[in-house]
């Protein structure tokens, strides 16, 4: 899966390289706090716009729904979701071998996406008990760094039976396309998901 953000993720990694090298000696509570700010900018900001974090390409089919219908709230009602809980990913960092910004940036492109939900969806997650886990026929300590991890990415939501599309926008208008990300509990990674031109999504939403 790509992301709207590629070349913010790679600068995360330099960062995270940096600060996950042992011979730098930068004190634990400092480190994780960095870990933890860098993890949020991997899904939220684009290059040098900071905490963009409503308008992803990965939305609820509920949030979307409930941002047409209340437009004039603003944000108010929703939430963006981390799809993939960070502190898996922080444990990850923080367990690699032979630490490279290669292996640091291939890890955020694969797990490091954010998705726009509603406070409701956000709320049923964390009662499911997935707010920091995935479900339990996963295994916490494995995020593969090569082969199939998609199923993995959006386990959370295959088990909450929330459907992710992918959006674009006309000014502060979500268009929705008829493209999933997960649909009815299944993951759908056509050649459209698989090839969207980022390029042009930035170009179009202004960014």
């Amino acid at each position: 899966m790509t992301s709207f953000n590629e070349d913010n993720k790679r600068n995360v990694a330099i960062v995270l390289e940096n600060i996950l090298n042992p011979e730098n000696n930068i004190p634990q509570n400092i480190k994780m706090r960095v870990i933890r700010e860098m993890l949020w900018s991997a899904t939220a900001d684009y290059q040098s716009i900071d905490d963009h974090k409503y308008k992803l390409p990965i939305w609820s089919e509920n949030a979307i729904y409930f941002f047409q219908e209340w437009l004039n709230n603003g944000n108010t009602g929703l939430r963006h979701e981390h799809i993939f809980p960070k502190n898996l990913i922080i444990n990850k960092l923080t367990n690699m071998q032979n630490l490279n910004v290669d292996d640091i940036y291939i890890l955020l492109h694969r797990f490091a996406h954010g998705a726009v939900v509603t406070t409701d969806e956000d709320r049923y997650l964390n009662n499911l008990g997935l707010r920091q886990a995935i479900p339990e026929n996963y295994n916490p300590n494995v995020l593969p760094l090569e082969g199939d991890y998609l199923e993995l990415l959006f386990s959370r939501y295959i088990q909450a039976g929330i459907n992710l599309k992918f959006v674009t926008f006309q000014g502060n208008e979500i268009m929705p396309t008829d493209n999933y990300y997960i649909h009815n509990g299944n993951v759908l990674v056509n050649n459209f998901i698989n090839n969207i031109n980022f390029e042009n999504w930035i170009m179009h939403n202004g960014l």
